[in-house]
């Protein structure tokens, strides 16, 4: 991607409300490496993840200023991207959903104890190989916590947006309140840049549920769970980006927000 393309996406999407040079600079480095990032697994054939599933995992990694997610859809690309903390006020939900031209539904609090931290507006774009914008919409993206627990993530797109609602199989799944509900538990390993891949990571590499990405000093490996539905015209995806959720918590937390 040239400068020239970079510079052009900063300035007409990626986080607006940046307040100086030094935080576009480093969403411009972001940025650059996650298109770096995108060629070079290409060549080492790790499977990429979706937008969503990127956007939040990417975030977690970048809370301190925002987050740029990259994916790979067939012959175009996909750029997002959020401000962690741009709401703090669940009753703030209506004002987002009149940004974004959404009705979801959601709660403030779960009876298992999870509680509403924060949420964001993410701005997505879809583009041709060469960069022309093809499509520009919004989502919804809600942070829960609880103490002694992992974050959790509802994140809430326009099912006509929602990149790949996982034609896998999954793990688990239950029918509420006659709503197909998905539960997935993936394995992510991320590496450094210009990691070989072992015979053991091509082998992992063809189960559906493992994932490989570049991006970080020291490799890690880590499980991200979610439950995934559709819903009165919303994509549904309530995840945990750094452990296992027991399925059975994950099923009752959505049939929570179903009800509403």
């Amino acid at each position: 991607m040239t400068d020239e393309r970079l510079e052009q996406l900063l300035t007409d999407y990626v986080i607006p409300e940046a307040p100086d040079s030094k935080v576009n600079e480093r969403l411009k480095a972001q940025m650059t490496e996650a298109f770096a990032d995108r060629e070079r697994k290409e060549k080492q054939n790790m499977k990429k993840f979706g937008l969503k599933r990127t956007a939040v995992l990417v975030a977690a990694a970048c809370m301190a200023f925002g987050a740029i997610g990259v994916a790979s859809t067939g012959r175009a690309y996909v750029t997002g991207g959020s401000m962690p903390g741009e709401y703090t006020v669940f009753s703030e939900l209506e004002k987002v959903e009149a940004k974004t031209g959404l009705d979801v539904r959601a709660v403030e609090k779960f009876s298992n104890g999870y509680q509403f931290k924060e949420m964001s507006v993410m701005h997505e774009q879809d583009h041709t190989e060469n960069g022309t914008v093809i499509g520009d919409y919004a989502g919804i993206s809600i942070q829960y916590e609880k103490e002694g627990a992992y974050d959790l993530s509802l994140c809430m797109d326009d099912v006509e947006h929602a990149e790949g609602a996982e034609a896998r199989e999954a793990v688990a799944q239950q029918e509420i309140a006659g709503l197909t509900v998905k539960y997935y538990l993936d394995t992510y390993k991320w590496v450094p840049a210009g990691y070989e891949l072992t015979d053991e990571d091509r082998a992992n590499l063809e189960k559906d549920n493992y994932f490989i990405s570049e991006g970080v000093d020291e490799v890690s490996v880590n499980q991200v769970c979610c439950v995934i539905w559709e819903q009165d015209g919303v994509f549904y995806d309530l995840l945990c980006t750094k452990g296992e959720v027991p399925a059975e918590e994950m099923f009752a937390m959505a049939a929570e927000i179903i009800a509403q």
